[in-house]
């Protein structure tokens, strides 16, 4: 899908989600705030929902995490992550509900 809306913000913004949660595994705190960053000016223009996503609840998670990885070096100890379904019509989508 990437392949082909390369140029929608909207799913660009999405797998700036994905990117920062695979950094946050990883356990790199300066590689998840950058993409926390980029991620909320992607999705900003799609509040409060695009396609069956509630962009206005994704950002407030966003905006949340970002606040906490701001100023840190080191991965705080968080819940496990769990899963929050997001109905898409155009694509299914499990994004993580401590993004």
């Amino acid at each position: 899908m990437w392949q082909t809306r390369r140029h929608d913000d909207f799913y660009h913004g999405l797998i700036q989600v994905a990117a920062l949660m695979h950094q946050l595994k990883r356990g790199k705190v300066r590689g998840a705030r950058k993409l926390a960053t980029t991620a909320i000016g992607y999705l900003a223009p799609f509040s409060p929902e695009k396609k069956g996503v509630n962009v206005a609840e994704v950002l407030r998670r966003l905006k949340k995490r970002y606040l906490k990885l701001r100023g840190s070096s080191i991965l705080p100890m968080w819940k496990p992550w769990t899963p929050l379904s997001v109905h898409c019509p155009v694509y299914p989508l499990n994004l993580w509900r401590n993004i």
